[in-house]
């Protein structure tokens, strides 16, 4: 796991213990806080799903780059050859 990947597994669990923290010392009733805790957890899901989307776009596109440059690298290589 390269530092990038602890930075943004650190933001998100201290959003995730934050938000849970502040939920339960509000004083709300049981009922509103409940669901402000669920609120909350469904936030945090779609900015975790958001993260991994991002993620993953960000690796395909590397992924594609490294490909073109292997492709150009072969072209080279037999153009070597050839000679």
């Amino acid at each position: 796991m390269n530092n990038t990947s602890k930075v943004i597994l650190g933001v998100i669990g201290g959003m995730a213990v934050g938000a849970i923290a502040g939920v339960l010392y509000a004083p709300a009733s049981g009922k509103k806080t409940r669901k402000d805790l669920s609120d909350k957890v469904d936030s945090l899901k779609n900015q975790i799903a958001q993260a991994i989307s991002q993620g993953e776009d960000y690796v395909s596109e590397k992924v594609s780059d490294m490909r073109k440059q292997l492709a150009e690298i072969e072209k080279e290589m037999e153009n070597i050859d050839s000679v």
